[in-house]
């Protein structure tokens, strides 16, 4: 019950947080704090989803995964903005890197590249 009650409080904190940054996104000096808000919830996201990784034996690299789901996220926002960098070239260039960086040992490299493939892919999307 502890670590429910810890959970709830976190999350209470992020829905206030996300609701806070939504209402005020479209004033011009917000959309950077925006973009960069939404990539602090990312990479809290992928801290969490580490750590159910870890539990069920999966291998996660969380500091390349948090930086990847960061780029990945404040892409999307730069796109909505029309700047000329495409959220699916980022994607796509996210787990090349993911693929690159697990295939480096043979052993276990499928299940932890689809553990983080999923991860960015759940968190970033």
């Amino acid at each position: 019950m502890k670590d429910l009650s810890r959970r709830l409080i976190a999350s209470g904190i992020s829905i206030t947080a996300v609701v806070f940054i939504l209402c005020f996104a479209f004033l011009p000096w917000m959309m950077l704090v925006t973009a960069l808000g939404l990539a602090v919830l990312s990479g809290i996201a992928v801290w969490e989803y580490n750590q159910f990784a870890r539990e069920k034996g999966g291998v996660v690299n969380a500091s390349l995964l948090t930086v990847l789901a960061g780029f990945v996220t404040i892409s999307f926002f730069l796109a909505a903005l029309d700047w000329p960098l495409f959220p699916e070239a980022a994607f796509f260039l996210s787990i090349l890197i993911l693929f690159a960086h697990h295939f480096r040992e043979k052993s276990g490299a499928i299940v932890n590249l689809a553990v983080s493939s999923f991860g960015l892919l759940y968190i970033a999307l």
